[in-house]
């Protein structure tokens, strides 16, 4: 009784603050702050912090699946909101399309970003320890610098001084990449619950949950072309063994291209550039792949935070109009608010610690992009043939009360 009574509680003032017209008018502003400033907290941070480690708790079983939480949470209450609100399997269909948009814009900007990264980067191979020294004086005496274990006759080979690590820890987890799959999983099932227990209709709710399926095929969409982005502006490179000769190392300090930041060539990792078609070839070779990398995580947390947001904001009006909430209901909407919280603490700990800042800034604005022109574009024009409608139309008795 007093765990039903403070899930009650907590679920009515979850609802009263994304509910609220203010947070839901001015939300997207702060995540628009949070990605345009902090990173600035990167130089008043300790980077010996338990978050800013690549194995991680949050990071190795959240960030990695965190689309697939949102898909779950989210799609999870879209369905039985619109189920509870209508009875119909139609509405509930229709609302969670919007996921699905979602989600292929999800997978369309990781294959952008990827195809950004493959076509800005470069590739490059270590110079084994036995390197010849033949191999070192015509790297000294060449104009495009020679790398050990291959002729000038060969694929031109590029020392390059490593300065920057280009994966995030948060793209090795196991938590990043099923993100979006807890974000549907807990915003489906809420706005499954609120669907049908406004509407008792399956068809009110299918079409609820098909927002989840929009922005799930987004997200997917998203992936690939970040991919694509990747793959198109990349070069691929490998770290050059600890135990390079001297004379490799005396030449890369000589060389007219320009070396990172003030160590010395034997006691800062080198990169060794080799031409390569695209990332796929350069990583099967065992490569590491450097280019225009857009950040993933970035855009999956700015988007998966904005469509909560969206879809949990019609909890207050279903309360306010007396629909059933049992406790089912409630904790799935209290799931969804804990999961947009983390997601806000997550994107924090992506800006502060890992990847460039232009990187992370262009994946916040893509995100924000798709974000507007769903919910503030496409979904505006429904409920019809083509458009699902935003959050809360078509769940209540009445037009003049629905939430738009």
């Amino acid at each position: 009784m007093v765990l039903e009574r403070l899930v009650v509680l907590l679920s009515e003032l979850a609802a009263r603050c994304l509910g609220n017209a203010h947070f839901r008018r001015h939300f997207h502003l702060w995540v628009a702050l949070l990605i345009l400033l902090g990173p600035g907290l990167t130089f008043h941070v300790s980077h010996s912090t338990v978050f800013a480690n690549r194995r991680n708790f949050l990071y190795l079983y959240f960030l990695r699946s965190g689309w697939g939480w949102t898909c779950l949470l989210t799609g999870g209450f879209v369905l039985l909101v619109s189920y509870s609100s209508t009875r119909s399997p139609a509405s509930c269909l229709r609302h969670l399309t919007r996921l699905l948009v979602a989600s292929l814009l999800w997978k369309g900007a990781l294959w952008s970003f990827a195809q950004v990264e493959n076509a800005t980067g470069s590739c490059f191979q270590p110079i084994r320890s036995e390197i010849p020294e033949a191999t070192a004086a015509a790297h000294r005496h060449s104009n495009y610098p020679q790398g050990g274990g291959a002729s000038a006759s060969s694929s031109p080979l590029l020392l390059l001084r490593e300065t920057e690590n280009k994966a995030s820890c948060l793209a090795e987890g196991y938590f990043l990449r099923s993100g979006w799959g807890w974000t549907c999983l807990l915003t489906g099932g809420f706005v499954l619950l609120v669907s049908y227990s406004s509407t008792r209709s399956p068809a009110s709710c299918l079409r609820h949950l098909t927002r989840l399926l929009v922005a799930s095929l987004l997200w997917k969409g998203a992936l690939w072309s970040f991919a694509q982005v990747e793959n198109a502006t990349g070069s691929c490179f490998q770290p050059i063994r600890s135990e390079i000769p001297e004379a490799t190392a005396a030449a890369h300090r000589h060389s007219n291209y320009p070396q990172g930041g003030g160590a010395s060539a034997s006691s800062s990792p080198l990169l060794l550039l080799r031409e390569t078609e695209n990332k796929a070839s350069c990583l099967a070779e065992g490569f590491q792949w450097r280019g225009y990398d857009i950040s993933e995580d970035t855009f999956l947390l700015t988007f998966a935070v904005l469509l909560v947001a969206e879809e949990t904001a019609v909890f207050r009006p279903y309360l306010s109009r007396g629909h059933p909430a049992g406790v089912p209901l409630r904790l799935v909407f209290l799931l969804c608010s804990a999961l947009l919280l983390l997601w806000n603490f997550l994107l924090l700990c992506v800006l502060v610690y890992f990847q460039r800042y232009t990187h992370k800034l262009l994946g916040g604005a893509l995100a924000t992009l798709c974000w507007r022109l769903l919910y503030h574009g496409w979904y505006k024009s429904g409920p019809c043939w083509y458009s699902p409608g935003r959050p809360g139309v078509g769940l209540f008795d009445r037009p003049d009360q629905r939430d738009n």
